[in-house]
């Protein structure tokens, strides 16, 4: 969708870092052996390239937040699998810290006021920052005669 769509900015729930993150938790509670988890680190396998390091705005907002948020959603949802563990929810929030450091991901470890503009601005920012400028065909056509004006330009100067 996105390389059909350079120009525009395209948000999903999901991405090779959650089935990063929780691959690693899954090895950590026991739930696959050490070689599964090795042989999972190989999904990135399965993604096309321009998806296998995404950009990405990860927030993790640490796990006394996760934890109070769950318990808010309980109130009028279901229960997702597993999420009532303590001990899985803790080792998943510590398990997406692995990408904290990564360039093309905006690691956010604190909750967002999303009625906030202030707030909203950095995030703002990092996605402009991170978008790629795609000219218009009218700008796109333009750069190419101009182009094609200076290789003229450089061959009549070199005869």
């Amino acid at each position: 969708m996105a390389k059909d769509n350079p120009e525009k900015i395209i948000l999903a729930n999901r991405c090779i870092y959650d089935v990063l993150a929780y691959d690693r938790v899954f090895e950590e509670k026991g739930w696959i052996t050490k070689d599964t988890f090795e042989l999972l680190k190989l999904t990135k396998a399965f993604f096309r390239e321009e998806n296998e390091e995404p950009y990405a705005i990860i927030v993790n907002p640490g796990f006394e937040t996760t934890w109070r948020h769950l318990h808010s959603r309980w109130n009028h949802a279901t229960k997702k699998w597993n999420e009532e563990d303590i001990d899985y929810c803790k080792l998943a929030c510590h398990s997406y810290e692995q990408f904290r450091n990564n360039e093309k991901i905006l690691y956010i470890d604190r909750e967002l006021n999303l009625e906030s503009k202030v707030e909203l601005s950095s995030v703002h920012d990092w996605i402009m920052e991170k978008r790629q400028y795609v000219p218009s065909v009218q700008e796109a056509t333009a750069i190419k005669e101009v182009a094609s004006i200076k290789e003229v330009t450089s061959v009549k100067e070199v005869a």
